[in-house]
């Protein structure tokens, strides 16, 4: 079993996009255009507000290319270097 000291609990997905978004630089409306043309800048609103608490599994890969992330620092269990949270 693995001790509950090893991990800590993922950051919410709408405080890492919403966070990677702007240390990027990008507005919602860029981050919506980096998403393709099936995603509005409402869709990145709800995704920062934590409306979406678990998007489709493309779109959390779309997300974290569009973020220029690996996906497991999208899902909040390592940080942008991919290191591990603790």
């Amino acid at each position: 079993m693995i001790s509950p000291s090893v991990f800590s609990a993922p950051r919410p997905l709408a405080d890492v996009i919403r966070q990677r978004r702007r240390a990027l630089g990008l507005t919602q409306h860029e981050l919506a255009a980096r998403l393709g043309a099936a995603t509005c800048v409402h869709d990145v609103r709800r995704l920062e507000a934590g409306q979406i608490l678990l998007p489709a599994w493309n779109r959390l890969h779309e997300l974290a290319r569009a973020l220029e992330l690996p996906l497991t620092a999208l899902t909040g269990f390592v940080d942008a270097e991919n290191k591990p949270l603790r």
